[in-house]
C-alpha cells in the first residue's frame, strides 16, 4: 500500500501546499503597482508598472501577515491529510506522528500543533 509509507504523505502535503498556495495567491496580496506621469509632445501620459513583490522586499508587518497566511494553508491541508490518514487506516498514533513533525517543519506556531 503507497499510503502506508510516510515519504507519500510527505508528497501529499507538499502538492497540496503548493496548489493551494498558488491558487490563493498569498504574495500578490502584497504585489505593488506604481504609476508614473511622462510628457510626451505637450500631452501627459500616465503608465503603471507592476513589480512581482518577493519576501525579502516585504516590511516586517507585511511578512507576518504572508507568514500567517502561509501558516493557515499548511494547517488546513494538514487537517485534511491527517483525516485521510485515519480514513486509510493508518492509524491515530501514526497520523498524529505525522501532524507534528509537519507542524514544526513548517514552523507552524505552537497553537496549530495539537
Amino acid at each position: 500500500k503507497i499510503w502506508s509509507k510516510d515519504d507519500f504523505w510527505d508528497v501529499a502535503l507538499t502538492q497540496q501546499v503548493s496548489e493551494s498556495l498558488a491558487q490563493s495567491g498569498v504574495m500578490s496580496n502584497f504585489d505593488r503597482t506604481t504609476t508614473r506621469g511622462r510628457r510626451t509632445g505637450g500631452n501627459a501620459h500616465e503608465y503603471k508598472k507592476y513589480h512581482k513583490t518577493k519576501w525579502h522586499d516585504l516590511s516586517l508587518e507585511e511578512r507576518v501577515g504572508a507568514a500567517s497566511q502561509v501558516h493557515a494553508v499548511v494547517f488546513a491541508q494538514l487537517g485534511a491529510l491527517a483525516h485521510s490518514m485515519l480514513e486509510f487506516g493508518c492509524g491515530l498514533q501514526r497520523s498524529c506522528a505525522f501532524v507534528r513533525r509537519m507542524s514544526v517543519q513548517h514552523q507552524l506556531p505552537s497553537s496549530q500543533r495539537t
